[in-house]
């Protein structure tokens, strides 16, 4: 089956095909067990992403276009114990009239079985605005798949609720929000994917989690508060979430709460990885890392875009490591937040582009849950910082407050660009590329890296957000700029 997507899974056998933790073929230091078990590394990975779109794929909206123009009213599909269920090419219109409970309010639910396909689907919910609970629920399986598949409408939980699974590939999968007048809209939880603790009665291991091409917009209106995320994938054992697309989804966290919520919480002996690569985050409140998870889980966050959305680490044991991203701030007060961050917990930032135009912001908010000197926490290299001259560099109760650019490179990033004033780097936002200019370029070399990062050869930043291998210019944070400074600028950047 052509597609543009840049990995597949194959439903007549259970294989799937994924970007590796490194760019290097030949490399499966992380978690190289579970690759060989459970796929191939795909050939498109390796390719140019150009021709990609953020988000889902066209072919997938064009396959919403061909189901029935007359679909079936009020169908709910409950299925339990089988080998394997395939559920295909439906446009389901399901109108729920009062409030439900879980599992009697899913229009699909799937438990205890083999192997689970949902594909070419189209699910609109109507009537009572949060009745439904969860749209799709899928309990304990040896391996799903949901691909093609487009929901509409609000609900109490989850539109997508996966449990106790081993494996799970999700691709090319479209959540919109309701409108409800005055510009508004309703929407649910997106997906939502539980390891450990979801509460099911057979649950698997999880062993690979894909989650790729997705786009997820706007949650604006809610009746009342719930604690609801775009994503949310909590303890994976490996997670490789690409290429997906959140947008007005809770802005303000008055509505809903996390574009993404990536946890561990599982403890000794649950080595978790996830790498979160070429994603665009727009609009939203937090992206979240929540949990007490061993110190051997790791988060790998490279070549994303995230716009007006802050970064919430309170990552407990384990650690972040935030590379080659770019964040783009125009209304939110801080790009990171350090919450109940703790023990042996880092934050590692590595070759990013902050630029803000917030005259009220502040580059880190740390609060005293879990104490004070959350500094000590942040390990900071080669990043550029561009932020209002009447904005700090660290403020609240559970850090060294620092408002000058010499106090922060002093104490956390020695090779961190601070650059006061007007905002220089802009986002060109029908391509999502970063306009020229002589601060968003940065030289990198082997002396300004980490010691942390040379422990892990996989997380090296070897490529671009086209999927193109980098040479010693290195542009700072997910997207390359226009064209090339002139010999002058590069210069002045030594």
């Amino acid at each position: 089956m052509a597609r543009f997507g840049v990995l597949s899974a194959c439903v007549l056998a259970p294989l799937l095909l994924f970007p590796p933790v490194s760019v290097s073929k030949e490399n499966t230091a992380l978690h190289g067990e579970l690759l060989d078990r459970y796929g191939q590394f795909s050939d498109e990975y390796f390719g140019n992403w150009k021709g990609l779109s953020v988000g889902i794929q066209k072919e997938a909206l064009d396959s919403f276009l061909r189901l029935e123009s007359n679909p079936p009213r009020n169908l709910e599909i409950h299925i339990e114990n089988r080998t394997s269920v395939t559920i295909e090419g439906k446009r389901i219109v399901k109108t729920w009239r009062s409030a439900q409970p879980k599992y009697k309010g899913s229009t699909i639910y799937v438990r205890n079985s083999g192997s689970v396909t949902l594909q070419d689907l189209v699910i609109e919910l109507r009537g009572e605005q949060y009745a439904g609970y969860d749209t799709i629920l899928i309990e304990d399986a040896n391996q799903v798949i949901i691909r093609n598949v487009k929901i509409s409408g609000s609900a109490q939980g989850y539109h997508i609720r996966v449990v106790g699974a081993e494996e799970v590939f999700i691709e090319n999968v479209l959540i919109n929000g309701q409108r409800v007048g005055d510009g508004k809209s309703i929407n649910a939880g997106g997906i939502l994917i539980e390891n450990g603790a979801g509460g099911s009665r057979n649950p698997r291991q999880n062993q690979i989690t894909v989650v790729q091409n997705v786009s997820i917009a706007n949650y604006t209106s809610i009746d009342k508060y719930r604690n609801q995320d775009a994503i949310n994938v909590t303890s994976p054992r490996l997670l490789l979430l690409f290429n997906c697309y959140v947008n007005n989804y809770g802005v303000g966290g008055k509505v809903a709460d996390g574009s993404l919520d990536l946890s561990f919480r599982q403890g000794r002996g649950h080595d978790g990885y996830a790498l979160v690569e070429r994603n665009v985050f727009q609009a939203g409140y937090v992206i979240k890392t929540p949990g007490a998870g061993d110190q051997e889980n790791a988060a790998v966050w490279r070549n994303n875009l995230i716009i007006d959305t802050q970064f919430a680490a309170y990552n407990e044991n384990w650690t972040n490591y935030l590379i080659n991203n770019t964040f783009v701030n125009k209304m939110q007060d801080a790009f990171i937040r350090l919450w109940g961050i703790k023990d042996t917990a880092r934050l590692v930032l590595f070759n990013n582009v902050f630029s803000s135009k917030n005259p009220r912001g502040t580059f880190v908010f740390a609060s005293a849950e879990h104490g004070t000197g959350k500094d000590d926490r942040l390990v900071s290299w080669n990043n550029t910082i561009m932020i209002p001259r009447t904005s700090s560099m660290s403020e609240g109760p559970g850090i060294l407050s620092m408002k000058s650019a010499s106090q922060w490179q002093d104490r956390v990033g020695p090779t961190d660009r601070v650059v006061l004033g007007n905002s220089l780097c802009e986002i060109e936002n029908s391509k999502y590329q970063l306009k020229v200019s002589r601060h968003c370029v940065s030289f990198s070399s082997n002396s300004q890296e980490s010691a942390i990062l040379k422990k892990r050869e996989a997380l090296s930043p070897e490529r671009d957000f086209s999927g193109m291998p980098r040479n010693m210019l290195i542009p700072v944070g997910a997207f390359d700029p226009r064209s090339v400074p002139d010999e002058k600028i590069l210069l002045e950047l030594q």
